[in-house]
C-alpha cells in the first residue's frame, strides 16, 4: 500500500515575515545588549563609533513596557468611541437587519405553530429579525393578561 504524496502549501507573506521577524530578533537583541552593556572603548576598538547614547539603552525597555499597558487601554477607549450608545436603536437595527413586518396576531400564531408538533415543517419561512416592539407587546400583553 502506497501513501499519497504529501502536498506542500506555498508559505504566505505573513508566514514569511513572521518567521524573518523571530529570526532577526536574536540577532538585533544580542547587539542591543552588546551595546548596553560594552563601555565605549571597547565598542570604539572595535571600530564602532556611531551609536545612541547609552541612557537610550534605559529608555527603551521603559518605552516597551509604557506600550504595553498603553495599547490595550487605547484600543478600548477608541472601541467605546466608535461604538454607539447604549440606547441608540443602531444597537437593534443596522444596515444587515433583515427585519419581518409581523403584527402581534401573526406573532402569537407562530409561537403556537412552534409548540404544535402536527405543523408541517416547511411552513417555516426565511430567517428574519422580529422588531423588538413587535416581542415586547407579546411578552407584556400575556403578563398583563396573566395578572388578571
Amino acid at each position: 500500500m502506497s501513501t499519497p504524496p504529501i502536498r506542500l502549501r506555498d508559505s504566505s507573506s505573513i508566514e514569511a515575515c513572521g518567521f524573518v521577524t523571530y529570526v532577526m530578533s536574536f540577532p538585533i537583541g544580542v547587539a542591543y545588549l552588546c551595546w548596553a552593556i560594552l563601555p565605549d572603548e571597547y565598542l570604539h576598538s572595535l571600530g564602532i563609533t556611531y551609536y545612541p547614547s547609552k541612557q537610550v539603552a534605559i529608555h527603551m525597555p521603559a518605552y516597551i513596557l509604557g506600550l504595553f499597558v498603553a495599547i490595550p487601554l487605547l484600543y478600548s477607549g477608541v472601541n467605546m468611541i466608535i461604538s454607539p450608545t447604549i440606547c441608540s436603536l443602531s444597537n437593534i437595527h443596522d444596515e444587515y437587519s433583515n427585519v419581518a413586518n409581523v403584527d402581534l396576531n401573526q406573532l402569537k400564531s407562530i409561537h403556537r405553530s412552534a409548540v404544535d408538533p402536527n405543523i408541517d415543517e416547511s411552513s417555516v419561512g426565511k430567517i428574519c429579525d422580529i422588531d423588538v416592539e413587535v416581542i415586547n407587546r407579546l411578552i407584556y400583553q400575556r403578563r398583563k393578561i396573566r395578572q388578571d
